[in-house]
């Protein structure tokens, strides 16, 4: 298969239904296309395209559909330029219970549903919609024993998504640098009850911080800069935020993102609209890798900088930056700063 003019990958069968997952904005087929558009992390529209197994740049794209989802990210409504071109409304857990046409098979929660098996693919683990269980275990069940670890989202699917069947809050795009520090990640001690996300700061020219860039499971790249954004990324992301918020209490959220612990930075501006007591870095974190192991460690933040905390949107202390910020009693903290904020009021 070849992509304006450059290889994109073999076929090992060509069987008329087959499809080939060039990248998450280019998906051929026997003979036919879709290229996708995003806006931040979501699915807006796609275009599609008659070709056989070499796909170039200016071949007639007739189609074209926007996609309209609720607050679940399930696509409820598509269009095209002139009308409805397909509808469809879901059961609670996800199986199809009306649908108007079928041009598309992005749906529930805007995953693909592969026609022969029914099934929705998450990343981590396949979903069956008409028996609400996953195939495989939660890879994070010894947090919630509670649940059971092939239920889908708590048996809560009106208000929660599960984007890939599990829980990590790794946003990096895969390469051999950002692979040293999710390893890092996956080696920090556990935190029970901390949200803890590792992320890339964005900084402007000035090299003020302003935001954090995202790297999806869709393979999708966004910069969240506003609270909005990353509230809305959490809420997908994190059953402790999720749980957090269904129960009116206040989480809180360490970011290992290099200077969004700046002052009027991403973590501070965060803080004012969300429930959350929000802990980062004045400056960049630093990561060591020891050698023959190839373990990674973050060893803290660089240039003599702090962790900072912010709550409500404002600054309401910090600790040495060669401190790990775990909290081992996160409802201690939590009625602190809440406390002291209720008495300041």
């Amino acid at each position: 298969m070849a992509v304006n003019d450059k290889d994109a990958g073999a076929l090992l069968d060509t069987k008329d239904n087959y499809s080939a997952y060039v990248s998450p904005y280019f998906v051929g087929h026997n003979n036919r296309y879709t290229k996708h558009y995003y806006a931040g992390a979501m699915r807006i529209a796609s275009k599609m395209g008659a070709s056989g197994s070499t796909y170039a740049a200016g071949t007639d794209e007739p189609d074209l559909y926007f996609y309209h989802t609720d607050h679940l990210g399930s696509t409820t409504y598509i269009t095209d330029r002139k009308e409805v071109a397909q509808y469809v409304a879901y059961t609670p857990y996800g199986e199809t219970f009306k649908e108007y046409k079928n041009v598309t098979p992005y749906k529930f929660n805007g995953k693909e549903l592969d026609q022969e098996t029914g099934y929705y693919y998450y990343g981590a683990r396949y979903y069956d919609p008409s028996t609400a269980l996953w195939f495989g275990v939660d890879p994070l069940q010894h947090k919630y024993p509670e649940v059971s670890p092939y239920v889908y989202c708590a048996g809560n699917p009106v208000k929660y998504v599960d984007p890939d069947g599990r829980e990590k809050l790794i946003f990096f795009a895969p390469s051999e640098s950002n692979n040293r520090i999710s390893n890092a990640a996956n080696n920090y001690p556990e935190n029970d009850g901390v949200i803890h996300i590792w992320a890339h700061g964005v900084s402007n020219e000035n090299d003020k911080n302003i935001g954090l860039q995202y790297y999806g499971n869709s393979g999708i790249s966004a910069t969240l800069n506003n609270s909005v954004q990353f509230e809305q990324t959490i809420l997908q992301q994190s059953n402790t935020y999720q749980q957090n918020e269904d129960n009116n209490k206040t989480s809180i959220i360490v970011l290992h993102s290099c200077k969004t612990g700046q002052k009027d930075g991403f973590a501070e501006n965060i803080s004012k609209d969300i429930n959350a007591i929000v802990v980062a870095p004045s400056d960049n974190v630093n990561v060591e890798t020891t050698f023959p192991s190839g373990k990674s460690v973050e060893k803290g933040v660089e240039n003599g900088g702090s962790w900072n905390i912010y709550y409500k949107g404002k600054s309401v202390n910090s600790f040495d930056g060669n401190t790990k910020p775990i909290f081992r009693n996160p409802d201690n903290i939590i009625n602190k700063y809440v406390k002291t904020e209720e008495e300041t009021k």
